[in-house]
């Protein structure tokens, strides 16, 4: 798959993922999206905040390198690191890897306005996309937001963020039936 692929496909994600969340979420009170299931795991809205803390930092990180990243015609393939294929495995929509104690959300009730800053950091990722237009997303070097010391590139980034936020996506829609 080359950059042009990658980018158009995880727009369509993105925009695709944004109308699930919408649909999952519609008409719902704030009591509702704060109702854990009855084994005790997360309630959507939990789910939603875990997801806000967890994108936050990539967002910054892929903006940032956006900015400094020169742009060419060529249209590459892409290419992620093997840390970056290990993280969208494990925190994908198949994977089953807890979340860190620094990304669990609170225990309290959580105000259902989660959701519009999730619905607007997926809008955020759609205009981060757009502007990756002629850039090789896979030559582009940053650093883990959470584990500075390791590398990785734009379409880790990219990647990681969009399996994420799929996997708890979908964990918001099985919630809320």
């Amino acid at each position: 798959m080359d950059t042009r692929e990658a980018i158009n496909g995880w727009k369509e994600h993105t925009l695709a993922l944004s109308t699930r969340l919408d649909n999952a979420i519609r008409g719902l009170s704030q009591a509702r999206l704060n109702q854990p299931p009855a084994n005790g795991d997360w309630s959507p809205a939990q789910v939603a905040e875990h997801v806000v803390m967890a994108n936050r930092p990539y967002l910054d990180i892929m903006s940032k390198a956006l900015n400094e990243a020169s742009r060419d015609s060529a249209i590459a393939p892409i290419k992620f690191t093997f840390f970056g294929r290990a993280l969208m495995k494990v925190a994908g929509p198949d994977g089953n890897a807890p979340a860190p104690k620094m990304l669990q959300p609170r225990k309290g009730e959580i105000s259902s306005e989660i959701f519009d800053e999730l619905r607007d950091q997926l809008t955020r990722l759609h205009t981060l996309l757009e502007k990756s237009d002629g850039v090789n997303l896979s030559t582009v070097r940053v650093s883990n937001p959470f584990f500075g010391l390791i590398r990785m590139n734009l379409a880790d980034c990219y990647g990681i963020f969009t399996q994420h936020t799929e996997r708890h996506v979908r964990q918001i829609e099985e919630r809320v039936r």
